[in-house]
Formats: C-alpha cells, sequence, structure tokens
C-alpha cells in the first residue's frame, strides 16, 4: 500500500537535492571561517578591478571629452584620490561580502538540518514498515525470531 507521508517525505527530499543540494555540497565541504574568507578574496579582488576599470573609465573621460592635457594632471593629488576611492570600495565590499557569506553559510546549514532530519524520519518511516513485514512473516512471537540456519 502506497503510503502519503512516505512520498512527500521522499517529494521534499527530491525537491531540496535539485534546488540546493549541490550548492548546499559545495558550501559545506568549508568550515564556516574558510568559507567566508575564500569568498572575501575573491569579493575584493572584484571590487580592486571594478574601481580600476571606473578609475579608468573616468581618466578617459577627462582626457577625450573634457580635453585635459595629460601633462598638466596633478598626478600625486590624483593618486592619493584613486587609492582612497580604491580602499573604501574594497573594504565596504569586505564587509558587504563577509555578512552575505556569513548569512548564506548559516542558511545551507539549517537547509542541511532540515534534510538531514527529513531523512531520518524516512529512515524510521522505513523501519516501521520493516517491523510490520517482519510480524506478518513470523507472526507475533517476536521473542525468538529463530535462526533459519541452524540445525539444532
Amino acid at each position: 500500500m502506497i503510503d502519503k507521508e512516505k512520498i512527500r517525505l521522499m517529494s521534499k527530499l527530491a525537491i531540496y537535492e535539485k534546488n540546493y543540494g549541490t550548492i548546499d555540497e559545495k558550501i559545506n565541504g568549508y568550515y564556516k571561517s574558510d568559507y567566508v574568507y575564500l569568498q572575501n578574496w575573491w569579493a575584493r579582488i572584484s571590487a580592486a578591478i571594478a574601481g580600476f576599470i571606473i578609475v579608468g573609465m573616468f581618466l578617459l573621460y577627462k582626457i577625450f571629452i573634457e580635453k585635459v592635457d595629460i601633462f598638466d594632471l596633478d598626478y600625486k593629488l590624483y593618486g592619493i584620490r584613486i587609492g582612497i576611492f580604491i580602499l573604501i570600495l574594497i573594504v565596504f565590499y569586505s564587509f558587504l561580502s563577509s555578512y552575505v557569506y556569513n548569512k548564506r553559510y548559516e542558511e545551507s546549514q539549517k537547509r542541511i538540518k532540515n534534510y538531514l532530519e527529513m531523512l531520518k524520519q524516512l529512515d524510521e518511516h522505513k523501519s516501521l514498515e520493516q517491523e510490520e513485514v517482519y510480524k506478518e512473516d513470523y507472526g507475533s512471537n517476536l521473542s525468538n525470531p529463530g535462526d533459519n540456519n541452524s540445525f539444532l
């Protein structure tokens, strides 16, 4: 007979595996601090690259649109401003990525915990089914199930 509760559990497990299974498996492969640290490095590198692209576009705007002579620019002042801009950008994205990836790791752990709990419920459900089959096969005498291989 088909058990509705078993089908619900198996459906929830399949949905989890399809939507979050591989992502959570990758995240769970790290300790929380290692995962956040690694993701922070990628965020910092990306922020630095984006900052340099923005600065390059700003300088190209100055040179080609405003027709500023590149020899008349105050490189020391622009260098300090560019450095401060990129530093602020990196710090901001470091804090932002720390928050985001901490939260993402915690959500992943909650989903994994829920997944393991559903697996445990499914396993208990299978154990109950096996006991029912065992009762049907051997009757109500559960005190001595017997050993079919012994001759004594």
